[in-house]
């Protein structure tokens, strides 16, 4: 797939993958270099996290489920204050993905830097 160069390009990329949790730079992990791991270990990590299995986080996907009222959660039916969209979805993954990009792993490092973690690789 190409990348999303425009408007109309971006309207009708989440109209035929926004239910898919894609980032609209999905593109960019087809490449092998420490950026792409981190990039596609990231946006894996939200599609399998965001698929709507009855056994998990009531049958939503961890996005939804953010906006699911917490006041009935012992009861056997949740439901959402917000429905997320296609749109939606695609921004939430295309900012989990970004996070693994050099710029945006970066500012995840600074941040965690100042409220006392640190982020090392594994060897």
């Amino acid at each position: 797939m190409k990348r999303v160069q425009t408007a109309k390009e971006l309207d009708a990329f989440i109209k035929n993958k926004g239910h898919k949790n894609i980032g609209y730079m999905h593109q960019r992990m087809k490449y092998d270099c420490e950026q792409s791991r981190r990039e596609k270990a990231l946006a894996r990590a939200w599609r399998k996290d965001n698929l709507c299995n009855s056994w998990k986080n009531s049958g939503f996907g961890v996005l939804q489920d953010l906006f699911i009222n917490t006041e009935h959660r012992d009861r056997t039916y949740h439901f959402p204050i917000s429905i997320i969209s296609k749109r939606d979805r695609v921004i939430a993954a295309t900012v989990i993905q970004w996070l693994g990009s050099n710029c945006g792993f970066s500012w995840l490092c600074d941040v965690m830097k100042r409220c006392g973690y640190k982020i090392t690789k594994i060897n």
